[in-house]
């Protein structure tokens, strides 16, 4: 979990996670000018009923949309957003430990061989992290998993396809403010990038521009390139 430790006026430090209210102005005093309350774990959505996950909370945050002045901040939203996406990945990993009866994690086999040997004692506090969980090992077993079942099914790929995202794509250069590069909105640079790949598999397998698909397989990965 994340903490900000506050000195209060008698001089005492007090820590507050990233789930609490006051998070968000005590670390970006000139993001939230004004003091505003950014994601706490009690906000509903408009229903009442359920639940804003931090996620959500944020997703709003950074929409395009007039008067919005976080996506004006440059290299301060860049660490606006990761820290963001921190906590979001804290939430989640935060329910994964408190729900591991939800997630039936008794059920893992690698769970019940730990306590079948000699060394129970040293198994300590275990938290299984779903197939559900991006990145977790499991969920990249699962997808190792179906790309050989894939392969199995219906043989070696015929093609190998590599889109590359273009930071100066005009429909991310009209949409910077005036003295912005495509270096201070990667947020927008992320949201171009998803709706072409979703085009691109659209081509490919709705419309079949090389004929039928069969199956697919998608993979994104980040690369830093120097200047």
């Amino acid at each position: 979990m994340l903490f900000y430790n506050v000195t209060g006026r008698d001089n005492t430090l007090k820590r507050i996670c990233e789930t609490h209210a006051a998070y968000d102005p005590l670390q970006y005093p000139l993001l939230f000018p004004y003091g505003s309350n950014g994601y706490h774990i009690y906000l509903k959505q408009r229903d009442g009923k359920a639940s804003l996950t931090a996620m959500q909370f944020y997703n709003y945050k950074l929409m395009l949309r007039d008067g919005n002045y976080l996506l004006l901040a440059r290299d301060l939203l860049n660490q606006f957003i990761v820290d963001m996406y921190a906590k979001i990945e804290a939430e989640r990993l935060l329910f994964c430990r408190l729900n591991q009866k939800k997630l039936r994690a008794e059920q893992y086999c690698h769970l019940k061989d730990a306590l079948n040997n000699d060394h129970v004692d040293n198994i300590g506090n275990l938290v299984i992290l779903p197939s559900s969980h991006t990145g977790s090992p499991r969920y990249m077993a699962e997808r190792t998993q179906d790309g050989m079942t894939y392969v199995r099914k219906y043989g070696t790929a015929d093609l190998f396809i590599t889109f590359t995202c273009n930071s100066k794509w005009k429909e991310i250069t009209e949409q910077l403010k005036p003295g912005q590069t495509s270096q201070h909105r990667h947020d927008l640079i992320a949201r171009v990038f998803k709706q072409k790949l979703k085009l691109l598999v659209k081509v490919l397998v709705r419309d079949g521009m090389f004929g039928d698909v069969l199956c697919y397989m998608c993979s994104v990965e980040w690369q830093k390139r120097g200047n």
